[in-house]
């Protein structure tokens, strides 16, 4: 194990030798975010436009990515910060069969670790990719891939794991209008209790420039970076560089079921709705849950107010007359 180890690998973001596990439904930019630390850590310049970083070598795993795809965004990625990608420490394995259930392989990567003998970063893209024969939806084989990751850790490794999850059909401003982890990581329990830094990360819809959400859940150390920050994708229109803008705040954008129904009281200024009537009006496509969400969040923004609430405990909503004027974030993507 090694005893040189320094305080971040990236300030504020990555310390040494934890695991970080990294969830999102397929194509939420997991791989983007993973590939931005790559190539920073392994070429000694600033993580998120940033964020400066300790440098070290980085071996990078990806038996998800088509090998020409991820030598492209590496490459875009090394562009934008005017490097030739094979000029630094980043040792990449694209689809080249690691997997961990593979004994001889995780112990050549093993000891591989230990003979860098300093800080490295290890990147695993992505779980379900190189489990094997392992189901990380049984409590026994995320066990394994636990204890892997413990190994690799031991070795002096700090291990990034990537990992697709499925939030069975709900929408990811479902799972995130309160930005519940807990929530959000449901059936991974075991891999999240496994990591020391677990994030979840989704998309915000019809946002320009893309722009993804992260949310931390700190479980044996922590980390200097809000609950909630946000990165957007920033490329020139020939898509020959590309970088990572961070956020240190959420913008708060509307959900569709919020579009939805704001379109109703746009329409009618100056008209009073019940719950019931507000129902009606958007053809009941909306659950009971939805619709009541959908006005809370609503009201939460300012965009519509309370009129009354009676003695039968019947809520009238009118739009907010001030919200025209509004310059709020989330007015202004509404208003759109």
């Amino acid at each position: 194990m090694p005893t040189n180890q320094p305080e971040y690998l990236v300030e504020r973001l990555l310390k040494p030798q934890l695991t970080y596990l990294l969830l999102a439904r397929p194509h939420r930019f997991k791989s983007w975010l993973v590939d931005d630390l790559a190539v920073s850590v392994a070429s000694d310049t600033p993580a998120f436009g940033q964020f400066p970083v300790y440098h070290a070598p980085v071996i990078l795993i990806d038996e998800d990515t088509p090998t020409p795809t991820l030598m492209n965004r590496l490459t875009r990625f090394c562009c934008y910060r005017n490097i030739d990608l094979n000029s630094i420490q980043l040792d990449c394995r694209s689809m080249q069969g690691f997997q961990l259930d593979d004994a001889v392989s995780v112990s050549a990567l093993e000891q591989e670790i230990q003979a860098i003998g300093g800080p490295v970063l290890v990147i695993l893209d992505c779980l379900t990719s190189m489990a094997g024969a392992w189901d990380m939806d049984r409590t026994a084989h995320a066990n394994r891939a636990v204890q892997v990751w413990n190994r690799l850790k031991a070795a002096g490794a700090t291990l990034i794991v990537v990992h697709h999850i499925s939030i069975h059909g709900k929408e990811d401003h479902e799972i995130f209008g309160s930005r519940d982890f807990t929530r959000f990581s449901m059936g991974n329990t075991r891999l999240v209790s496994g990591c020391d830094i677990g994030f979840g990360i989704w998309e915000i819809d019809g946002v320009s420039p893309q722009t993804i959400v992260v949310v931390k859940k700190e479980r044996r150390e922590l980390i200097d970076v809000p609950d909630a920050f946000s990165l957007q994708l920033i490329e020139d229109p020939a898509r020959s560089w590309v970088y990572l803008h961070y956020l240190e705040e959420v913008p708060e954008m509307p959900s569709e079921n919020a579009r939805l129904i704001y379109g109703l009281f746009a329409a009618q200024p100056t008209a009073v709705f019940t719950v019931k009537e507000v129902r009606n009006e958007t053809g009941q496509i909306l659950s009971d849950r939805h619709l009541r969400e959908a006005l809370k969040e609503l009201h939460t923004n300012d965009v519509i107010e309370l009129e009354c609430r009676n003695v039968h405990n019947i809520y009238k909503y009118k739009l907010n007359p001030n919200f025209a004027t509004m310059t709020t974030n989330y007015a202004e993507e509404l208003r759109k």
